[in-house]
């Protein structure tokens, strides 16, 4: 039996079943990652001012206002998207409308839905019990531009951003709820504002 003709085979096997192995092991912990990267969403409750991580200039100033209930970052790989929840009035409303159309921002987006906000960090289940305290009248998103650079760069399966967005930048989005505490005839919309409704009866968008 002639060993140097057979080992190199026995070599081929063990590096084939070697990578064999390693595919198996990420197809199923696959899930397990997600369901772990899911966890990494971190956030908080009330009013407590959050650090300026590295947003355009003005956005601290929205982001922790008096009326915030909660506060959560995303997406699980890689993060810089944070979006703040708010129950309040008319006033404190149009004040973050009239400091959201003077950010640094290609696009700046409103967004008008029917009914009431729900609490994604307060009840992120809908759960029945939890609704009365999880009840908000707008969200405002914003994200930290260098993690947005880095996220579009991840395999499209990753990757968190819309591809209409590459080339406007990140952009900035207050999501608003006509059944809260605010009447949508009081809101004054300031000029400058991508503004898309999406309530059922009056389904449009405008500059």
């Amino acid at each position: 039996m002639n060993l140097n003709k057979l080992w190199p085979k026995h070599d081929r096997r063990r590096q084939s079943l070697c990578l064999l192995a390693s595919l198996l092991f990420v197809i199923t912990n696959f899930g397990t990652a997600l369901s772990i990267a899911n966890a990494l969403i971190t956030g908080g409750e009330g009013k407590e001012t959050v650090p300026d991580p590295g947003w355009p200039r003005g956005a601290a100033e929205i982001f922790n206002s008096r009326s915030r209930i909660a506060w959560w970052e995303g997406p699980p790989f890689g993060g810089g998207q944070y979006t703040a929840e708010y129950r309040g009035d008319t006033k404190a409303f149009n004040a973050a409308l009239s400091r959201f159309t003077k950010l640094n921002v290609k696009t700046k987006q409103l967004i008008i839905y029917d009914g009431i906000g729900n609490s994604f960090w307060l009840n992120p289940n809908r759960e029945t019990r939890k609704q009365a305290a999880a009840k908000i009248d707008w969200t405002f998103m914003v994200w930290v531009p260098s993690n947005w650079e880095q996220l579009r760069q991840l395999p499209a399966e990753l990757n968190p951003i819309d591809p209409a967005e590459e080339k406007q930048g990140p952009p900035v989005v207050i999501e608003f709820y006509t059944g809260g505490s605010i009447r949508w005839s009081d809101v004054k919309v300031p000029t400058g504002l991508t503004v898309i409704d999406k309530r059922k009866n009056n389904s449009s968008s405008s500059d």
